[in-house]
């Protein structure tokens, strides 16, 4: 693989996960300005739907609904369901960099899970990196202390969503095509939302508040088609350290859009989750060259 491929897949994932930041953070403008959770959820999936289809017509024709797991399918699209709306509630009650910072604990999680489902041997320092990231968010979370809350717990539970969606996503890339499980998933998560969005009452919302769910829509996608672009050109545990940028992104997004500034304990709790799991990225990467 040439030295300029390789920059040029590892640019794309950045630009990815600084969209994916900037799509959380219209998420929470929205979400603050009044709009119903479950109506952005589904408004940012039927954006994806609609725009996921106008991409796989031309690639796959009909082939585009052939699929021989439709029932993993179907859960992979539960899954984001759940884990999108864990992270969209949490955007109530913390920053958008504060959740990002959490919500990076899944890499850590998955491979670590994938290594005990497929009787792997975990080396102990990879356990004391999850460890010290699931330390990181409880510096975050502070619970025991006034500022925390319950519903502050919401990003662990998009963690563990986003774990069995990943594991999924393995399960599936090995017999499936990305087109058709993309759109199974946009479709599934539509569907899911849809009673939402006829119950929610969205008639006091100004116009510039539906831009911004339609522009929140778009950006995920765009996000999702960089990072698939990404991986056509450069190997996932190459990619892998440089995601944890997303956390600096959704911290300058935050500030810059809401005015929103981390305190002192969170970026704390912030750094060492990227620093662990920068960490077993590059672990993971030194176990394959070796």
């Amino acid at each position: 693989m040439s030295q300029g491929r390789q920059l040029a897949g590892l640019a794309l994932a950045i630009f990815a996960v600084a969209v994916f930041a900037t799509s959380d953070t219209l998420s929470q403008v929205a979400l603050h300005a009044g709009a119903p959770l479950l109506a952005v959820v589904f408004i940012r999936f039927a954006v994806q739907a609609v725009a996921t289809s106008l991409l796989a017509v031309p690639l796959r024709g009909r082939a585009m609904f052939q699929t021989e797991q439709r029932g993993l399918q179907i859960l992979r699209g539960m899954t984001l369901v759940m884990g999108t709306s864990c992270l969209f509630a949490s955007l109530r009650f913390m920053t958008v960099g504060e959740m990002t910072a959490i919500m990076m604990l899944t890499p850590m999680a998955v491979t670590a899970i994938a290594g005990l489902l497929f009787k792997e041997v975990v080396p102990p320092l990879r356990w004391l990196l999850l460890v010290g990231g699931f330390a990181g968010t409880l510096v975050i979370l502070r619970p025991g202390t006034d500022d925390f809350r319950w519903v502050m717990l919401l990003p662990l539970g998009q963690v563990v969503f986003n774990t069995v969606f990943q594991l999924l996503t393995s399960r599936l890339s090995r017999t499936e095509h990305p087109v058709t499980t993309n759109l199974y998933t946009s479709l599934t998560c539509t569907v899911l939302t849809l009673p939402a969005l006829v119950l929610a009452d969205m008639s006091h919302l100004p116009g510039w508040v539906w831009g911004l769910t339609v522009g929140l829509g778009l950006s995920a996608t765009l996000g999702h088609m960089l990072w698939v672009m990404a991986f056509q050109r450069v190997s996932a545990t190459q990619v892998m350290p440089f995601t944890y940028s997303q956390i600096a992104f959704a911290v300058l997004a935050g500030w810059v859009v809401t005015g929103a500034v981390p305190d002192r304990w969170a970026t704390v709790g912030m750094v060492a989750i990227a620093l662990c799991g920068i960490g077993s990225a590059l672990l993971t990467l030194y176990q394959q060259r070796r």
